[in-house]
C-alpha cells in the first residue's frame, strides 16, 4: 500500500492480490508487483528510504479496505494502519 494507489491501478486485480498464486519460482502476485516498484528482493529493502516517507500514504490507503480481523479472513485489507497510528500519537 506504500508503492501503488491499490483502488486504481489493480482495481480489476483484486481478486488476483486476494489468490495472490505463485507467478514465477522467487514471486507471488503480490511480491513480484513489490519487487518491480520497489527493485528488491525479500533482504536489503531499505525500509527507511523506500516506505517510512510513505507510511501516511499506506494508512490512508489501508483504511479503505477491510480492518477487522474477522473481516481479513477472507478479503484483501490491513489493520496495521490502528498499530501506527497510535504509535505517532505516543509521547504526543
Amino acid at each position: 500500500m506504500h508503492l501503488a494507489d491499490i483502488e486504481v491501478e489493480f482495481g480489476d486485480q483484486l481478486d488476483e492480490i486476494k489468490e495472490n498464486k505463485k507467478v514465477s519460482e522467487q514471486h507471488t502476485f503480490v511480491s513480484k508487483e513489490v519487487s518491480d516498484r520497489a527493485h528488491h528482493g525479500k533482504s536489503g529493502i531499505n525500509f527507511a528510504r523506500k516506505y517510512l516517507p510513505y507510511i501516511d500514504k499506506a494508512v490512508i490507503q489501508a483504511k479503505r479496505f477491510p480492518g477487522d480481523e474477522y473481516e481479513l479472513v477472507d478479503s484483501i485489507g490491513c489493520n496495521l494502519w490502528r498499530l501506527i497510528e497510535k504509535l505517532k500519537m505516543y509521547g504526543k
